[in-house]
């Protein structure tokens, strides 16, 4: 859904310098651009001025736009290099090795589902999420927060497909022996 109506705003930008298709491709993806920016940054003003950064620079190259086959997998590598870059000029990060990743994500489960779910599951759910290693709680939180196929989180973070596909089995692995040992209590 997403892809077909950025195609159109990408012709629209790319053709004719449209600044509201262009403010519109921004308001679709800032928000889960800025989460996952800031899984990396902890950082609310260095994570924006990423994520600023990355659509200046869009902006600049805006005929090219057109030629972007993904946006949103485009976007998401953009910041992540982006953050990467700010990491390493701060001598924090000198190479990028996700098991080296503070890597904190929110609650994966949607507010339709906490309903669903009671107050303790849920709890449970997101306590098992932060116990995972920084790179299967990253490939997960892309995976089911950000509902990024598994082709696009290898393409995002330069690894193969069958690491994310391992490390979502590892994941999903884990909730489900943490939630069914709760279960049997």
């Amino acid at each position: 859904m997403i892809a077909r109506s950025t195609i159109h705003l990408q012709f629209r930008i790319a053709k004719h310098a449209d600044e509201l298709a262009f403010k519109e491709i921004y308001n679709i993806f800032y928000k889960d651009l800025f989460r996952f920016g800031f899984t990396f940054l902890h950082n609310k003003e260095l994570t924006e001025e990423a994520i600023q950064d990355v659509f200046t620079k869009l902006w600049l190259n805006r005929k090219e736009i057109e030629k972007i086959q993904n946006l949103r997998v485009y976007l998401f590598k953009s910041v992540k290099n982006k953050c990467l870059d700010y990491l390493e000029k701060k001598n924090i990060l000198s190479h990028f090795e996700l098991d080296e990743l503070r890597i904190s994500i929110g609650n994966t489960v949607a507010a339709a589902d906490d309903k669903m779910i009671s107050a303790e599951m849920l709890n449970l759910f997101n306590a098992t999420l932060q116990t995972l290693p920084p790179k299967c709680k990253l490939i997960f939180q892309l995976v089911k927060e950000e509902n990024l196929k598994y082709k696009e989180v290898a393409e995002i973070l330069d690894i193969s497909l069958k690491t994310v596909e391992n490390q979502v089995a590892i994941a999903l692995k884990k909730l489900y022996s943490s939630l069914h040992q709760h279960t049997k209590k």
